[in-house]
This record gives structure tokens, C-alpha cells and sequence, in this order.
């Protein structure tokens, strides 16, 4: 019932290349948890691998709704407009 064992899965399974179950970690992790931004920051990141930009986008700015000072901040603010070019 808590995101943090999703969201490790996640990043392991982002760093091993293999996107779509990175991206059904995320998913859960956000299910479980939509106010966690860590959790929208790492759906952002595994669509934005596989290749779906707009989704990427969207979850990007949920982040930095829910968490405008973190450190990946300028990492989302930078993903975002490289994304919508």
C-alpha cells in the first residue's frame, strides 16, 4: 500500500532499460499515492523514454504542482520544453 517499494522498481527497472515495466511501476506508485511527487516525476520520466511525449508533459507539470522546490524541478522545467518543441 506504500509508494516507495514502487517507485524503487521503477528507477531499477529504468536503469535496466526495461521501460514498460518501469512505466507500470510508476503507474502504481501514483495509484497508491497521487500527492507523492517523486512518484509523477518517474511516470514523467519512463513516458518521456517510451516515447509518449504529451503524457510525459502532463506528468511533469503534476509534479512540479506538487513539488515546485525539489531538486528535480529545473530537470521537469527543462524536460517540458524540450518536449513540446
Amino acid at each position: 500500500t506504500a509508494p516507495r517499494p514502487w517507485l524503487g522498481l521503477g528507477w531499477a527497472a529504468m536503469d535496466l532499460g526495461r521501460n514498460a515495466e518501469s512505466l507500470r511501476a510508476f503507474k502504481k506508485a501514483v495509484d497508491l499515492s497521487p500527492d507523492v511527487g517523486e512518484a509523477h516525476f518517474g511516470l514523467a520520466e519512463a513516458y518521456r523514454f517510451t516515447g509518449d511525449k504529451v503524457s510525459a508533459v502532463a506528468e511533469y507539470q503534476e509534479f512540479l504542482r506538487l513539488d515546485p522546490a525539489s531538486r528535480d524541478a529545473e530537470v521537469a522545467k527543462r524536460a517540458i520544453e524540450s518536449l513540446k518543441e
